[in-house]
């Protein structure tokens, strides 16, 4: 992999590490999901310096505040494809003909994120496979979209600030 000439050309003279980091290269790491201190560890660099080098100027800092919120908009979008794909898994694509359970690598990615737990079943030959529960990624999914708003109304003839400075007041006594 070569050097980075726009990375080297903005790192000052003075700057206290002895080496160039990449900030196109950590920028994109962190917009794909990934995290400062995970990209640094996997490049071998003390994650203090690296930050201080990114803080220290402002283009860089604007560089990886923005790789900040594409990860978290991709956090959103991986967390609701995920959820989706276990919404949607027919949980007998993992059963063959004869009630036995398929290789492990026969199994689709969905399969594995819709699957919990695999336990022998002691003193037989039979497993017992726990499936993630599919109402439970479907509430997930429609709260995450603001589906499942609950209203509550209250009839008390009061206003807001009347509520509340009479609970104000019962709490004195």
């Amino acid at each position: 992999m070569g050097v980075d000439n726009k990375a080297l050309a903005i790192i000052p003279n003075d700057s206290p590490i002895d080496y160039e980091p990449d900030i196109d290269a950590i920028c994109k790491f962190v917009s794909d999901g990934g995290t400062l201190a995970k990209y640094c560890k996997d490049h071998g660099h003390p994650f203090g310096e690296v930050s201080g080098w990114i803080k220290e100027n402002e283009l860089r800092k604007s560089q990886y505040k923005e790789a900040c919120v594409c990860r978290d908009d991709w956090t959103v979008q991986h967390l609701s494809s995920m959820l989706m794909e276990i919404a949607r898994f027919d949980h007998s694509s993992v059963i063959n003909d004869d009630n036995t359970i398929k290789p492990v690598s026969e199994w689709s990615p969905a399969a594995r994120l819709a699957i919990s737990e695999v336990e022998l079943v002691p003193g037989t030959a039979m497993v017992k496979v726990k499936f993630t529960p599919r109402l439970k990624a479907l509430e997930m999914i429609g709260k995450a979209r603001g589906m499942f708003k609950q209203k509550i109304e209250l009839e008390s003839g009061q206003t807001l600030s009347e509520l509340v400075l009479g609970s104000m007041k019962k709490e004195e006594k």
